[in-house]
């Protein structure tokens, strides 16, 4: 037995009975009740998985090891419960399962995620090397227990789609898949990461970033492979030549693009010194042409093509 919190109640009774037990909170809509429940409780009950399926109940559990144990291996060996089931274990981990659940329609003026997770770290959380330890408030492990003979999937550990069409007026980013490096932050690796993963034997593939089109218009297509400009907005800075700190692309073996509106300088001092390596080219926008980096990445010598 654990206490176990319903969260945004109906308004009403919510009702939910089996033969050894009733529950009856009542409250209206937003309000809690904690109640002791056992797990089988929880995973067997239809009034419950009917309004988890419709985003209408969440159950938070209290930190229960034992639970959260039992909970575990029913959702490993029962489908049905891992259908319906969303339910939060404090302190432990999440266990969820989404088939059944009804995205909804929003139309309000603040933030929606449907599906949404927050994740706290504490600065103790994790492991050393040479181990690791995978935190995310959203994991997902794309596996297969035999090579896939189908040929009409698309497979992917997560899987983004942006299917808002039309002219969009928002100024604030638009994709399948959105990487954003929060306020505040000072170091980090990138907004969108690509990491190679894998110690037990050679991991082999074709790319770290791909494009693949699976459409047969003709008249298809992006305006750009890759976009690493944007125009001032709102009040927001440009993505511009000064936005990139060292180069706005950097290649193998310290190869750099630098870009810029006056003619490069040379020397210790001079532009790129310390970041672009032999064979870097810099385009110069104010007296148009281009160079290259005949020196060390130490001390670059610009001379023009």
């Amino acid at each position: 037995m654990a206490l176990v919190t319903f969260t945004n109640l109906t308004a009403g009774k919510l009702g939910l009975s089996k033969p050894s037990m009733i529950l009856n909170p009542t409250g209206s809509p937003g309000d809690s009740k904690t109640l002791g429940v056992t797990a089988s409780d929880l995973l067997d009950n239809p009034e419950a998985n009917t309004l988890k399926a419709q985003g209408k109940l969440s159950i938070v559990v209290g930190d229960d090891p034992a639970l959260a144990n039992e909970l575990e291996e029913l959702v490993k060996t029962d489908a049905a419960a891992a259908d319906a089931l969303t339910v939060h274990l404090a302190g432990t981990e999440t266990i969820t399962g989404l088939k059944n659940f009804t995205p909804p329609t929003y139309s309000g003026t603040a933030s929606a995620q449907p599906v949404a997770s927050d994740l706290t770290l504490g600065a103790a959380a994790g492991k050393n090397q040479p181990d690791t330890a995978f935190l995310s408030p959203v994991m997902g492990n794309l596996q297969n227990a035999a090579p896939l003979t189908k040929t009409g999937n698309v497979l992917g550990g997560v899987i983004g789609e942006d299917s808002v069409s039309g002219t969009q007026l928002t100024r604030q980013g638009k994709g399948g898949v959105v990487g954003i490096i929060g306020d505040g932050v000072t170091e980090t690796d990138a907004a969108m990461l690509a990491v190679l993963d894998g110690d037990s034997g050679a991991v082999n593939g074709k790319a770290m970033f791909g494009v693949k089109s699976n459409n047969s218009t003709p008249a298809s297509g992006t305006d750009f492979g890759m976009d690493l400009s944007s125009p001032a907005h709102d009040g927001y800075l440009a993505v511009d030549s000064a936005f990139y700190k060292k180069a706005p692309l950097r290649l193998v073996n310290d190869v750099c693009t630098l870009v810029g509106a006056a003619v490069p300088t040379d020397g210790v001092a001079g532009t790129g010194a310390g970041v672009a390596g032999p064979g870097s080219d810099y385009r110069c926008t104010g007296t148009p042409g281009i160079y290259i980096n005949t020196n060390t990445k130490a001390s670059p010598t610009w001379v023009a093509l």
